[in-house]
């Protein structure tokens, strides 16, 4: 997305008056049954780009938005080594220092596995270190506690949410197609 199309993007909800939570929001308004408000949105970011940091960060405090980014533990400051679909391959990922940043903005961090392995296609001791790993590389490294775990390429199976619940995580976040949720069944 370019940053002309994200502003227009949050313009857009700002002037819908929509307002935007943080997932582990989400989480304390689903568990303890607390009504999600009318107009309210999550945003996430995946991979943990730079410009996210750069570009995003600024807009979404201009707006008065927060947002989660997930980031690939085990390529943190490095680039984009896997994804030549969307053009991104070589982008820049954020380093330790600028992941902290973001989350002194008040922004969220998650999980985006260690090295950005579609979950349905590994094996349960890959699913397992790409799960448990991840999580605490992030947690030792910014000294936060990681709740949630991003699928990436949305792509999941049975082994991966159990292994995801197993270690800890507090929900986990996919591409379903269609009217498809379940908030228990994450």
């Amino acid at each position: 997305v370019s940053p002309e199309l994200c502003e227009l993007q949050l313009k857009k909800l700002q002037q819908q008056n929509y307002q935007t939570i943080s997932l582990f929001q989400w989480h304390q308004m689903v568990t303890s049954t607390t009504p999600i408000p009318k107009k309210t949105v999550i945003i996430t970011f995946d991979d943990g780009y730079r410009d996210n940091l750069q570009i995003a960060a600024p807009l979404l405090k201009k707006y008065g938005f927060t947002a989660t980014v997930f980031a690939v533990a085990g390529q943190i400051g490095k680039v984009n080594n896997w994804d030549n679909v969307t053009h991104r391959l070589g982008a820049e990922l954020m380093s330790v220092d600028e992941l902290k940043e973001w989350h002194s903005l008040g922004f969220e961090i998650g999980s985006h596995g260690m090295s950005h392995a579609a979950m349905n296609q590994i094996d349960s001791t890959a699913i397992h270190y790409e799960s448990l790993q991840s999580k605490l590389l992030l947690e030792e490294l910014l000294d936060i506690p990681i709740h949630f775990f991003c699928y990436p390429y949305g792509f999941l199976n049975e082994e991966a949410k159990v292994s995801l619940r197993n270690d800890g995580y507090l929900g986990a976040l996919a591409i379903l197609y269609g009217a498809q949720w379940d908030p228990i069944d994450w």
